[in-house]
């Protein structure tokens, strides 16, 4: 395997909120895709996104990872280190595949 045939990955630790300006969630999602559609396929990254927080824009961050990723999502009731130890242990790993 050379480093061109690498995988690539994305990870996001956020809650998908605005820290400037109005947020945008169906704008953010169609740069995302269509960024994402340009590349050649053994060259799109795996997004993998943690999310933080009860008021988490779930819907953004799921269309993020939508394409061969994964969404973990930890509300401020639960305690992080399972999730976040979860989470880090499925980057690089695919499940079983047909």
């Amino acid at each position: 395997m050379t480093s061109n045939d690498a995988e690539k990955y994305l990870v996001l630790l956020s809650d998908g909120g605005a820290t400037r300006g109005s947020l945008q969630t169906g704008k953010i999602a169609a740069r995302y895709a269509a960024g994402f559609q340009r590349l050649a396929e053994n060259a799109r990254p795996r997004t993998y996104v943690f999310a933080v927080g009860d008021d988490a824009n779930i819907p953004l961050l799921r269309v993020l990872a939508r394409d061969d990723g994964v969404l973990e999502w930890v509300r401020s009731t639960e305690p992080i280190e399972f999730k976040l130890n979860a989470f880090l242990s499925k980057i690089g790993r695919r499940p079983i595949q047909q």
